[in-house]
């Protein structure tokens, strides 16, 4: 049901205050063409914004609508990470349009910090003082810590206050943003974001001046109401329609939000705000890099039979070409050579370490990439003996 009527609702056990402000009515039942008008109404907020991709755009409404209806969501949300290939590309105007819309005003923000200690003294103030949202501006260095991790999947966060001997659990309900230029991730952070990227096509795009909402921000103030409503439009269309499945993969660890605000998008015509996350371990993570160059070399070489990293070894030195021509071409031992290497922090060019790889090996072991994975099989002489296979779902 909707409650739209300012003061207590004994039914829901909520209290409505707009603080004066009125509100367009949302119809009862909405159908899924309220949906997409709804949409449309949303699209006006960005149209000056140079997004990379039609997808990234939907990301931009998933965190419109994240925003909006955080308590709907009964999980963790993803972090929604505004990047751009060069400054002045309004990365910090699209973060503080969105919280305009979702809290009536900018996203008060924080700078990057490197050390985990504080970085979870300031998460836990985060959780006591209650804020919608946090915006991480102007990330420099690669993404993510084991406490960012862990207030983005918890929805309580707990840990020592300062100065005091004895911890304080919060609940962790605010919607995160960051912003940055060519943004990467370091850890497990990368799985918990979802990008929109801005790509500006002139060298100082500060100095535009062709907007058609200029300030924005004014104007989503002024047009809030009517943005707010149609934010909860489509997800009270998508509520009265069944909460038809999209047939899309969940989002790990964000299951409830995939549910319902990713699928509520694409239901309403949009493409899915998730897709921009197919690259994004590429892009920030040199283990995965690594080990996807690797699968398709290892399983060309030896398909599905397990050999030590000594016979591979042994095998590259007698298979490769030593010095490639248009003569004789490199072949597919080069190209296993090239990947085992970058598993060998000190390969010189000549002779490939069998134990910097196997650590290596052993790091990304049974991690699966486009359905495969490397796997230990057995042992030779007590070296391990490693195999490709595919992953049956």
């Amino acid at each position: 049901m909707t409650v739209a009527t300012p003061g207590y609702d004994q039914e829901t056990g909520l209290y409505l205050d707009t603080a004066g402000v009125e509100f367009p009515l949302i119809p009862d039942r909405p159908t899924r063409d309220a949906a997409v008008a709804a949409v449309a109404a949303l699209r006006e907020v960005f149209l000056d914004f140079p997004f990379a991709e039609p997808h990234f755009v939907s990301a931009a409404f998933a965190a419109v609508l994240t925003l909006v209806a955080r308590y709907a969501v009964l999980g963790s949300v993803p972090l929604f990470a505004v990047q751009s290939t060069t400054r002045g590309s309004g990365k910090g105007l699209l973060i503080n349009a969105i919280a305009t819309i979702g809290t009536g005003r900018v996203a008060p923000s924080w700078p990057q910090v490197r050390e985990e200690d504080e970085e979870r003294k300031r998460l836990l103030t985060l959780g006591m003082d209650g804020d919608a949202c946090i915006h991480i501006d102007n990330v420099t260095q690669p993404l993510g810590s084991a406490p960012l991790d862990s207030a983005l999947t918890s929805r309580v966060y707990k840990d020592r206050v300062l100065g005091a001997h004895k911890s304080e659990e919060v609940p962790m309900n605010a919607v995160f943003f960051a912003s940055g230029n060519n943004i990467t991730y370091k850890g497990d952070l990368a799985r918990r974001v979802v990008p929109i990227k801005l790509a500006p096509k002139m060298e100082r795009p500060e100095e535009r001046t062709d907007f058609q909402h200029a300030p924005l921000l004014d104007w989503v103030r002024q047009e809030r109401p009517r943005l707010v409503v149609a934010a909860l439009t489509v997800l009270k269309a998508f509520f009265a329609a069944g909460c038809p499945s999209q047939n899309v993969t969940q989002l790990g660890s964000f299951e409830a939000w995939s549910d319902l605000i990713r699928q509520a998008l694409i239901w309403a015509g949009e493409p899915d705000p998730c897709e921009g996350r197919r690259n994004i371990e590429a892009e920030s993570d040199t283990g995965y890099e690594a080990l996807a160059t690797l699968l398709p070399c290892w399983q060309t070489c030896y398909e599905t039979r397990a050999v030590t990293l000594n016979q591979a070894i042994q095998d590259i030195a007698t298979r490769a070409v030593d010095t490639p021509s248009a003569v004789t071409p490199a072949n597919e031992w080069n190209d296993l050579r090239d990947a085992l290497s970058a598993l060998d922090a000190r390969y010189d060019g000549k002779r490939l370490d069998p134990r910097r790889i196997g650590r290596g090996l052993h790091a990304v072991e049974g991690r699966v990439i486009e359905d495969y994975q490397i796997v230990r099989d057995g042992t030779h002489n007590r070296a391990v003996k490693w195999r490709v296979q595919r992953v049956e779902l």
